[in-house]
C-alpha cells in the first residue's frame, strides 16, 4: 500500500528492474528477456483481447496460466483477473516493460 501511494514499484516489480540493469539488460539491452505478469483485479488488461492491449512491435505474449491450465496465447485471447501471463520482450521493445506492468497492475 505504501509503495501504492507514493506511486512507486512494489518491492519486487523494483528488485526485477534492478536485477535487470546490472545483468546488462536494461536499456541498451542486446537480448530479449522473458518476464511473468499476473493480472490483478480492475486492471486495465483484465477482459481485455491481447490485439486490444497496444503491446509494441518486439514484446509477444506466449503463455498464460489461470487455474492450473496453460494454454498459448493468440491475438484472440482474453485476459482474465488472476491469469499469469508470460512475455518475450525484444530489445528493442524497451517500453513494453512499463506497459506491461501498468496493464497488468490495479491502478
Amino acid at each position: 500500500m505504501v509503495a501504492e501511494y507514493l506511486r512507486d514499484l512494489p518491492i519486487y516489480e523494483a528488485l526485477l528492474e534492478r536485477d535487470l540493469e546490472r545483468g546488462g539488460f536494461g536499456n541498451g539491452r542486446a537480448q530479449p528477456i522473458v518476464a511473468e505478469f499476473e493480472i490483478e483485479p480492475d486492471a486495465p488488461f483484465a477482459g481485455r483481447l491481447v490485439h486490444e492491449l497496444g503491446l509494441p512491435s518486439g514484446c509477444i505474449l506466449v503463455r498464460s496460466a489461470l487455474d492450473g491450465t496453460e494454454q498459448v496465447v493468440t491475438a484472440n485471447t482474453r485476459l482474465q483477473t488472476h491469469m499469469k501471463i508470460t512475455a518475450v520482450i525484444a530489445p528493442k521493445a524497451d517500453n513494453a516493460l512499463e506497459i506491461l506492468r501498468r496493464g497488468c497492475t490495479t491502478a
